[in-house]
């Protein structure tokens, strides 16, 4: 029987995906494909210890066989696939990311599920749903579920957040016995496992991005955190150090959970002016607070817009 390997991108594996790949790969399995959930990127910050824990048939081993096919999860830009999968073979991808649509529409159909959502993790839900296996779903992936959901939608104050979202949100709550507290307890989990390695932590939630009106790729990091201005003060030159390596143009986005803004950080003078546009806000030295939280994403669909 021809294997079906689950998978995402080659920078790094943050919860959306992770969760999004373990949940795929055992619906699958639970439907009678021989699937796997594998990947050699490394974990990012919003997989904490406890995450990490958790038995869900995840593998970081992989032998390729010649028949098999890819199912590629909150990733459908094919530069930025896992170097395991060939893509060739690819026969789905699940992503709420825009800007691919029509080419994997043109290439696998109704194998593409890209939509402008919450959570990547959202349509995995919904695809045990319409196979009507939710009530066999594992309590450990339920909870991995939910927590891409509460990261992606940044617990829901996100803009992109929809009632997909949150009724997800709450399939998987319930299957995994998550109380109302649940939430808190993981966003102060990620807090904590991003101050005790915060270059590792930005390492592995940056991007190098190809804006449609800027003139050179810029180098995206991405954190959460509950303290934005704590993170700038403590780590600032440091992420300068680590964003520079990657791109003269550069930013810092700290989603700041407490205040719900976002805090653009970069002392590059073209990228502040291309965000000031692009966003609306306001630089002081080196630091904008946006009036909402911004997601890499939303801001990436605000720029193609602006065209």
């Amino acid at each position: 029987m021809p294997r079906i390997i689950v998978t995402a991108g080659k920078d790094y594996l943050d919860i959306d995906a992770y969760a999004g790949i373990v949940a795929y790969a055992e619906l699958l399995r639970q439907l009678g494909e021989e699937s796997i959930a594998v990947s050699s990127a490394p974990f990012n910050s919003s997989i904490t210890p406890t995450q990490q824990k958790l038995d869900v048939g995840f593998t970081r081993t992989y032998q390729p066989r010649a028949d098999d096919t890819f199912v590629v999860v909150d990733l459908s830009d094919p530069e930025y696939f896992d170097t395991l999968i060939a893509p060739e073979r690819v026969v789905g991808v699940i992503d709420h990311h825009v800007g691919h649509e029509s080419y994997w529409q043109e290439r696998i159909g109704k194998g593409a599920s890209i939509e402008f959502i919450g959570a990547a993790c959202t349509l995995v839900v919904e695809q045990w749903k319409q196979h009507g296996k939710l009530d066999t779903m594992p309590p450990a992936v339920a909870e991995l579920l939910a927590a891409g959901i509460i990261d992606n939608t940044l617990n829901f104050k996100a803009t992109l957040t929809t009632p997909r979202d949150h009724a997800a949100y709450a399939a998987v709550c319930s299957v995994a016995s998550l109380d109302a507290d649940w939430a808190e307890s993981y966003l102060k989990q990620c807090q904590e496992y991003l101050l005790q390695d915060f270059p590792t932590a930005l390492a592995n939630d940056t991007k190098l991005i190809t804006y449609p009106d800027y003139r050179q790729p810029v180098a995206v990091g991405q954190l959460m955190a509950l303290n934005a201005q704590q993170i700038i003060d403590t780590f600032g030159p440091i992420a300068k150090d680590l964003l520079t390596k990657q791109s003269d143009s550069w930013y810092l986005n700290i989603l700041d959970m407490r205040q719900g803004v976002s805090c653009f950080y970069t002392t590059h003078q073209p990228t502040k002016l291309w965000l000031e546009k692009v966003l609306a806000v306001e630089f002081d030295d080196d630091i904008a607070v946006a009036k909402r939280l911004w997601l890499r994403k939303e801001i990436f669909k605000e720029a193609t817009n602006e065209q």
